[in-house]
């Protein structure tokens, strides 16, 4: 079910991006929609090489439509100024 969902995610994760950067990605649209009550579930994947994987599903409560992305973060470690730092992205 995993490699299922990680398949349809790669595959809307090259969604095209409209003149002045919009995203198309389904999640995002389903994300920027008013009036509805969303349930996230984040699931763990995993770490390689200091890059995190997890699966977001995001099902609207009312209509039962569910949609689902791969985030991916990433952090390294700075030391710069006497201070170490751990700076995190996604």
């Amino acid at each position: 079910m995993i490699l299922a969902l990680l398949c349809i995610c790669f595959a809307n994760s090259f969604a095209q991006e409209a003149a002045g950067g919009e995203s198309k990605s389904e999640a995002i649209e389903f994300l920027s929609r008013d009036g509805v009550l969303l349930n996230k579930d984040f699931h763990e994947i995993g770490t390689v090489a200091g890059i995190e994987f997890e699966s977001l599903i995001i099902t609207d409560v009312v209509s039962g439509k569910r949609t689902g992305c791969l985030r991916i973060e990433t952090s390294y470690s700075s030391s710069a100024g006497g201070t170490d730092t751990v700076h995190r992205g996604s």
